[in-house]
């Protein structure tokens, strides 16, 4: 069995500063907060004695270095920090630079709602992803991930929150990114993680937990 833990990176705005929505065009470095998230994540994983065999993050520097810190505090800085397009995050086209209450103001509270709470991205021209274009890319990497590691083991994986729920829709009929929506828990806060595993006998995805934080939570081993 392979173990998927999907990290995202950890806070790019200080808490004084005015958070936006920031996509693949906005390449924004952790800050203070978002580094000591990175440290207690692998503070958790160490806990449950989690060794990955590979990590993999986006061409973004804020999960770069999310995963950076992640792999030197767990000791094992020769596997593998690979950088891959298709965990960058999604561009937000005209949300861009926008904060919710400027996204509510332009574009509507329900379109804002329904993109958080139940995944549907905003009609045609908004963004600038489309839904056909982020499943197949997250399918493809998914595809070469598991080729990568035939005989089972754990890998991290740091990305954004926006593309991260397209993981969910791995499993079959898309049945955990419905039971996300259903509790309301589709969006995965910085710094926190889901876990995922892929049985290659049945080349079935299954999610095991979402959106949890570390330094709350229970370790939890799969």
């Amino acid at each position: 069995m392979l173990t998927f833990y999907l990290c995202r990176h950890g806070n790019t705005f200080q808490a004084n500063e005015r958070a936006v929505w920031v996509g693949v065009r906005q390449d924004m470095p952790l800050v203070d907060t978002g580094r000591a998230q990175a440290h207690a994540l692998a503070a958790h994983l160490g806990a449950a004695k989690v060794q990955p065999a590979a990590f993999y993050c986006s061409t973004l520097q804020r999960t770069q270095q999310y995963a950076e810190i992640v792999r030197a505090d767990l000791g094992v800085p020769d596997r593998p920090l690979i950088v891959r397009e298709e965990l960058d995050e999604i561009d937000y086209g005209a949300w861009s630079g926008l904060s919710a209450t400027d996204i509510r103001q332009r574009f509507g509270s329900d379109m804002l709602r329904c993109w958080q709470e139940e995944g549907l991205l905003p009609p045609t021209g908004v963004f600038n992803s489309t839904e056909l274009e982020l499943r197949e890319r997250i399918a493809t990497l998914a595809a070469t991930i598991t080729a990568a590691h035939p005989d089972g083991a754990a890998v991290v994986l740091v990305a954004s929150n926006g593309i991260l729920r397209y993981f969910l829709k791995l499993t079959a009929g898309a049945e955990a990114f419905h039971t996300a929506v259903r509790a309301n828990s589709l969006s995965v806060k910085t710094g926190h993680y889901g876990i995922m595993t892929y049985t290659p006998e049945t080349q079935e995805f299954a999610c095991v937990s979402w959106n949890q934080k570390p330094d709350e939570m229970g370790v939890e081993t799969v």
